[in-house]
């Protein structure tokens, strides 16, 4: 694991967000070939981007 990713990580563990996930990060890092793809992914799945849940 790459030295970016192990900081991202660790933010995320001591943010206080509930889901703080960055799209524009993980797309790529769960090896979608384009961030289009992966929304449409996760969309059909029942996610909502922006949404708090």
């Amino acid at each position: 694991m790459n030295n970016l990713i192990k900081q991202e990580i660790l933010a995320q563990l001591e943010s206080e967000e509930q889901f703080p996930v960055d799209f524009d990060i993980y797309w790529q890092w769960l090896e979608f070939s384009t961030k289009g793809n992966a929304k449409r992914a996760f969309e059909k799945a029942g996610f909502t981007m922006g949404a708090r849940l």
